[in-house]
């Protein structure tokens, strides 16, 4: 199957994708519009192996981002809901290496 077909079947709406550097990998996500009664941006998003047609990992988060950050990386940032005084300078994000199949950096 191709990338397009496994997105469209694993999420509901619009399907952005975004190919690493040297288009091994795509980076497929979903997020809903926030609204006035959930300012929360809700994001699901998968990555996809090209070459073995497979999907490599993905991740379900209530408010967050992810983009590319190199040829194998990718940066998820989770937006916390209520942030405390003392998470207030925190960043909350962790780097995930499609090659290694783990998450690198967790904060």
């Amino acid at each position: 199957m191709s990338v397009q077909t496994i997105a469209k079947e694993k999420f509901s709406g619009p399907v952005n994708f975004v190919e690493n550097k040297n288009n091994l990998y795509t980076l497929c996500y979903n997020q809903q519009p926030s609204a006035n009664l959930n300012p929360h941006q809700p994001l699901h998003f998968l990555l996809f192996d090209n070459q073995k047609n497979e999907i490599v990992f993905e991740d379900n988060l209530p408010n967050g981002s992810v983009k590319w950050i190199g040829k194998y990386q990718i940066k998820v940032e989770v937006i916390p809901g209520i942030v405390s005084i003392e998470q207030e300078n925190n960043a909350h994000f962790y780097i995930y290496d499609v090659q290694l199949k783990k998450k690198i950096k967790n904060q």
